[in-house]
């Protein structure tokens, strides 16, 4: 049902992505220490911040689920389909556990495919997520306390500042996951018998 597919080029993509999705979270977030007029840097920098954090999740997305359907074509032994990885990622309670749970599996699988210890890199799939976690509880409190700060407005460029630094270590260490998982699932495939 699945063809492997090499996911170079859209492992290239996505850190292409990243870097660009990194610079414009420091320029966001440095014009925070401005106090420009309304029309000012802020205004510029949300369309740039908000295409490259499009690219990312969009190409991010394809990434995972082109590596959830390599591990299938691998004959992996995973419990998702990649729809479901991917999508996993939109359902609200679910998506603190689930997109974790299949990451790990199509990490393990890709490299029990490829006659590796995959038990190595988990620790590096522990802090992506927990970074992604972090990232997102950081997140929805400044969604809830942010007007409250309104009097403060001093606090805001620091909240921001703190999302691009978590941002910018998510990004790294995601771009270090796909590069390993990529190459174990190519080492694997090159491995695997000829149909």
């Amino acid at each position: 049902m699945y063809e492997f597919r090499d996911s170079s080029r859209l492992t290239r993509a996505v850190v292409a992505a990243a870097w660009l999705g990194i610079v414009f979270n420091f320029l966001h977030a440095a014009v925070h220490f401005l106090d420009p007029p309304p029309g000012g840097p802020h205004d510029l920098m949300v369309f740039p911040r908000l295409l490259g954090m499009v690219g990312f999740v969009l190409l991010g997305g394809l990434w995972i689920y082109r590596a959830n359907a390599n591990v299938h074509a691998l004959g992996g032994n995973v419990s998702r389909g990649p729809g479901w990885t991917v999508g996993s990622f939109l359902v609200p309670l679910a998506n603190l556990i689930i997109p974790y749970r299949a990451m790990r599996e199509t990490w393990e699988a890709s490299h029990e495919a490829g006659g590796l210890d995959g038990e190595a890199g988990l620790s590096l799939l522990r802090l992506w997520w927990g970074l992604w976690l972090s990232l997102a509880g950081v997140s929805a409190l400044w969604l809830i306390v942010g007007d409250a700060m309104q009097d403060s407005p001093r606090v805001e460029p620091y909240v921001t500042l703190l999302r691009a630094v978590i941002q910018t270590a998510f990004c790294l260490v995601f771009i270090r996951l796909m590069r390993g998982l990529a190459r174990t699932q190519l080492l694997a495939f090159r491995q695997a018998p000829p149909a």
